[in-house]
């Protein structure tokens, strides 16, 4: 339910990609609040395995409980990373910024792939630790690693030959980044679940 939220926040940014300037501040609003609502739940699951980790554990379950810590962790840190894309968005509607056509495809692609590590993230975290999908959690981290790199060389390039603003392509380079992280932060999950049941 903790990272369900996320996959919540994720389609909200998503849809402010295209929305109006007038309907905007309002979905921002939004994912404001459900940003402090995922900030609040962490805390009140960190107390609870806090608590739990005090009393005598097998060896699996405190793998379990030290792996939930990680969890709760990455997937606030995903929350704080949607959240920064919004904001990215609010500077790019302040700034009356419009990205041309083909930007703005490039960044749909990036959120798709993006949203379908979320999807997977979920998925995995509705799963016994032995069912874990890591495959296609990994290939999504890679396809998203690999499309930003490409992403970012063709920035610089587009900056040396100055075709388009350099402001525009601050912001531009600001979604897709993040959007990377939040890629690194949903894999993180995967790998924290894969490491319950091994011996360190």
């Amino acid at each position: 339910l903790y990272a369900k939220n996320t996959k919540d926040m994720f389609h909200k940014v998503t849809e402010c990609l295209e929305m109006s300037t007038k309907d905007f501040p309002k979905q921002f609003d939004n994912l404001v609040k459900m940003e402090d609502e995922s900030d609040k739940v962490e805390i009140e699951i960190a107390n609870y395995l806090t608590k739990v980790s005090e009393s005598r554990l097998t060896s699996e379950n405190s793998q379990r409980v030290r792996a939930m810590f990680k969890i709760v962790s990455e997937v606030e840190s995903v929350a704080d990373s949607i959240l920064n894309v919004a904001k990215a968005i609010y500077r790019r509607n302040e700034q009356k910024i419009t990205f041309p056509e083909e930007l703005s495809n490039k960044l749909k692609h990036m959120f798709a792939l993006v949203d379908e590590s979320i999807v997977v993230m979920c998925a995995n975290l509705a799963t016994e630790y032995t069912q874990v999908n890591a495959k296609k959690a990994y290939e999504l981290e890679q396809a998203i690693n690999d499309y930003r790199t490409i992403l970012k060389q063709e920035h610089l390039m587009a900056i040396e030959e100055k075709r388009y603003e350099y402001s525009m392509g601050i912001l531009y380079n600001d979604l897709f980044s993040e959007c990377e992280k939040i890629g690194d932060y949903t894999i993180n999950v995967t790998q924290a679940m894969k490491e319950i049941g091994h011996e360190e």
